[in-house]
């Protein structure tokens, strides 16, 4: 009687083993939300382009941190737009 190990299995077999499967299935998942999340950021881009407004900060010229006793951030000036507000600021310290 022959005893095969799970790793060699899928040699003697016509299907791949159930964590091949699995792994197929998570990467699936990972993907698809990935895919969900840079849809999302890019009609967010397109909404706040139509308005003018920085994507950063919505058009405030900076940013709000949620502050507690670990972790303090002195400047409170948007890094995106550079304090203006504006998309066409945003987009040019994009392309910088």
């Amino acid at each position: 009687m022959t005893t095969f190990s799970l790793m060699n299995q899928h040699k003697y077999s016509i299907f791949p083993p159930y964590y091949l499967y699995c792994e197929v299935k998570i990467m699936g998942l990972l993907n698809t939300f990935n895919q969900w999340k840079e849809t999302r950021f890019q009609n967010h881009v397109s909404s706040m382009k139509e308005q003018g407004k920085c994507p950063d900060c919505q058009g405030r010229g900076y940013t709000v941190y949620p502050y507690n006793e670990y972790a303090y951030f002195n400047s409170f000036e948007c890094p995106g737009c550079q304090g203006s507000g504006n998309y066409t600021d945003w987009e040019e310290t994009l392309q910088s």
